[in-house]
């Protein structure tokens, strides 16, 4: 892109529909497949030729390393890797898993020009060598099925997994597995460490890895050991499965979102020992008031704006009376509302970071922090388009919402409802604030004061708009599984119905 030129989206109107992609490249399965495979997941290559300056505050950016650096990303920097629930597309490395349902790119400080692609199915991690194709570790440590997966955006080494054992699990990968049970805390009475397991925040009673095949022709140490447990169900933690995290930009904070409608920031400080096992229960900031359903996504706009994304929720019109309030709610007397996706402000940034050179390790707040905040302030609310339905069966559709930054400009946001024909295409230039709720107004004509009380006190049903999006359709007439925006916007890629990788890419207008 010239300097001089903007990008498609700088000053396109919501309403122009035309928008310039056309179909760049389509992968296809082997045609010896028998059955199609559904792509659920797809990563790019995220790291550039000017990665190295911020990676890791700089300390690789040397001259011996820049030219290593580069020849890297001229290997991969074009790399997508495609997760899919059956069937081996071309060219394609096969995995030991069934389902893939996660997928993020990582890197060791001890082989940076090595990328890794760490993989999770059901509670199993599994980190994959790709310049040498091989599967390094296997990591364990969830009681439960593993929901999504992230990694720090400067620290590529530490990644964050969230799984439905309600907690969340940040690990290491410059560090080794955890061969033997060391700091779990004894029971009450004993002095050996307790052997209680994940579901407790705790240490297996195993090995945390099993270390797999030579890397590169030489017996190389696994890699990756857990040294934060967000923990559920105590203080401040999720009641419910975790389902999404992000770190923040350039702080050591963490955002979950699950299905206990609950948003949580947490603060990750560096262990005092790398043999200890952090344990963490009271996050900076907790707030089931942001939506009214499970959350699904959340990601960091900026330092302390963040954007969320729910499922539909579900309404009873009326109370049961007490004779019924024991039998089975008859489904006449429920309403679903489509999910919403909120871009909200984290108010107690500057509480916790003043702008000092002073920081803390340890950082608490109060007890109105960690259980329900009201420390946030909503800047704008937008439903979901017509095309999910509104009904019952819309609660088993998760639509996916994915952030893009776009260099210097505003970023984008995709959402997508799986299996749906398009999928929409937002930007934040275009996106606005709440409108002021309406004034409650005074009693209608022949209305009694009880029946206007009555009337105040029901929930107001105010809906918020559909998104101000783009559609975008594949060629063909495909459904979507999957997409992602990729390189500022200006490329597309997209995992079709007959299970195809689509590439699109913006024509220069």
């Amino acid at each position: 892109m010239d300097q001089d030129s903007h990008p498609w989206f700088y000053n396109r109107a919501p309403t122009d529909d035309s928008l310039p992609f056309r179909a760049w490249k389509k992968f296809t399965p082997c045609p010896n497949e028998d059955r199609t495979p559904l792509i659920q997941s797809i990563v790019l290559f995220p790291w550039l030729e000017s990665s190295l300056v911020e990676l890791w505050d700089g300390d690789f950016n040397t001259p011996e390393n820049t030219e290593d650096w580069k020849q890297m990303i001229i290997d991969f920097g074009d790399a997508v890797a495609a997760g899919d629930d059956e069937g081996n597309p071309e060219n394609a490395k096969t995995v030991p898993s069934d389902n893939v349902l996660n997928m993020t790119w990582a890197l060791q400080p001890e082989h940076i020009f090595e990328p890794l692609l760490v993989i999770t199915r059901f509670s199993i991690v599994h980190v994959f060598n790709v310049k040498h194709k091989v599967i390094q570790t296997r990591l364990r440590g969830h009681g439960g099925q593993i929901t999504s997966i992230s990694t720090h955006a400067t620290k590529p080494n530490i990644f964050c997994t969230t799984s439905r054992d309600m907690s969340s699990r940040i690990y290491d990968l410059s560090l080794p597995p955890q061969d033997k049970i060391t700091n779990n805390p004894p029971w009450p009475g004993d002095k050996k460490p307790c052997l209680a397991g994940p579901a407790h925040g705790l240490q297996m009673n195993e090995k945390e890895g099993v270390f797999m095949k030579r890397v590169g022709g030489k017996k190389r140490q696994g890699a990756g050991r857990c040294i934060t447990v967000l923990c559920g169900q105590r203080s401040g933690g999720h009641e419910a499965a975790v389902l999404n995290s992000a770190f923040h930009p350039y702080l050591n904070v963490i955002a979950t979102c699950g299905l206990d409608r609950t948003v949580k920031i947490w603060h990750l400080p560096p262990p005092l020992k790398k043999t200890d096992l952090h344990r963490e229960d009271k996050p900076l900031f907790s707030s089931s008031m942001i939506h009214e359903a499970r959350v699904l996504s959340v990601a960091w706009l900026s330092a302390d704006v963040l954007i969320t994304h729910s499922g539909p929720a579900v309404f009873r019109d009326r109370e049961l009376d007490d004779d019924d309030q024991y039998q089975e709610e008859p489904e006449s007397n429920l309403h679903v509302e489509a999910g919403t996706i909120e871009i909200w402000r984290w108010l107690s940034l500057d509480r916790f970071f003043p702008a000092s050179d002073h920081t803390q390790r340890v950082l608490r707040g109060v007890a109105s922090d960690y259980q329900e905040s009201l420390s946030f302030q909503k800047v704008a609310s937008y439903s979901y388009p017509d095309s999910v339905p509104r009904d019952m069966s819309s609660l088993y559709i998760t639509p996916r919402v994915q952030v893009c930054t776009a260099g210097d400009y505003h970023p984008l946001i995709c959402c997508l409802v799986p299996s749906s024909p398009s999928a929409q295409l937002v930007s934040i230039k275009n996106v606005q604030p709440i409108a002021p709720r309406p004034h409650p107004g005074h009693p209608d004509p022949g209305e009694s004061w009880d029946d206007f009380q009555e009337r105040l006190g029901r929930r107001s049903r105010i809906v918020p708009p559909p998104l101000p999006s783009w559609d975008l359709e594949l060629p063909e007439g495909q459904n979507m599984s999957a997409c992602i925006l990729a390189l500022d916007g200006e490329v597309i890629i997209a995992g079709g119905s007959g299970g195809s990788l689509w590439v699109l890419r913006a024509d220069q207008e």
